[in-house]
């Protein structure tokens, strides 16, 4: 086969990803690769178009990629194609995790390490891995949780600084609920040092660090991580970030003696 085709079809795909377009726009240039690459019996990038089209409606249209994800896994079966039978678990996995259907989620997010374990996928098979443990410490079974998050940095290493952030803020989590706040603390100072600053996700970083330190009776401390979140601009954007920084505040100026402390939880 020649690079025409794939090259083309690679620009579209990648077009649907950018910023700017309507979601209508995305399905448009994703359809215009895959009659491509339906054209030219290029299969595997008829594959990526299919799980492109499953990702892109997964948010506002779940049943619309629900769809393509069963024909995304029936296809990738027929063909013996396993890195798309892999991500196609995942996908599902993901589609009933945002549904809350977590038992069945788990089932796929394993069924999909199967397949990339086979394939040696790593990072695939840490994004999992880090999936399953969200689902373990859910249930709060802290222990199974912490071992899928130590097994899921293995697999990461260097390679992806926002998994690797994610395993370390859950292992912080994880400590947290298990009353373990020496390795809290050393775990959310970890994924902060990996955080870009500023950025939504520092904020909510340092919120948990805050929340630590209040627990720890280390007030002050607690107080000013919340004074560096309540005072960035990035905190308006997140009601709940905003809404549970403003509590903690609240709650470690009342264990001060502080009355200013009923007027910030109110």
């Amino acid at each position: 086969v020649s690079n025409y085709p794939n090259k083309t079809i690679d620009s579209l795909y990648n077009l649907s990803f950018s910023d700017n377009p309507s979601l209508a726009d995305k399905i448009q240039v994703t359809n215009q690769g895959m009659h491509l690459a339906e054209k030219y019996t290029i299969d595997s990038l008829y594959l990526k178009g299919v799980s492109n089209k499953a990702y892109h409606y997964m948010d506002l249209f779940p049943d619309s990629s629900d769809y393509h994800i069963n024909q995304l896994i029936s296809t990738s079966k027929k063909q013996n194609n396993k890195k798309y039978l892999g991500y196609s678990y995942s996908l599902k996995g993901n589609s009933l995790y945002n549904n809350t259907q977590y038992d069945s989620a788990y089932y796929y997010f394993k069924n999909a390490n199967v397949v990339y374990y086979e394939n040696k996928d790593s990072l695939s098979l840490a994004y999992n891995q880090l999936m399953m443990a969200r689902i373990h410490y859910f249930y709060n079974d802290y222990n199974a949780s912490e071992e899928l998050v130590v097994q899921a940095i293995e697999y990461i290493q260097t390679k992806n600084i926002s998994y690797l952030t994610e395993a370390y803020n859950l292992l912080g989590n994880i400590y947290l609920n298990s009353q373990r706040q020496d390795q809290t603390t050393i775990y959310y100072r970890k994924a902060l040092k990996l955080t870009k600053q500023p950025s939504i996700e520092e904020l909510f970083l340092k919120n948990n660090l805050a929340s630590l330190l209040i627990v720890s009776g280390e007030y002050e401390k607690g107080i000013a991580e919340l004074h560096y979140v309540l005072k960035s601009n990035l905190v308006n954007t997140d009601i709940t970030l905003q809404s549970t920084a403003l509590l903690n505040l609240g709650y470690a100026l009342f264990k001060q003696n502080n009355n200013d402390g009923l007027s910030e939880m109110l």
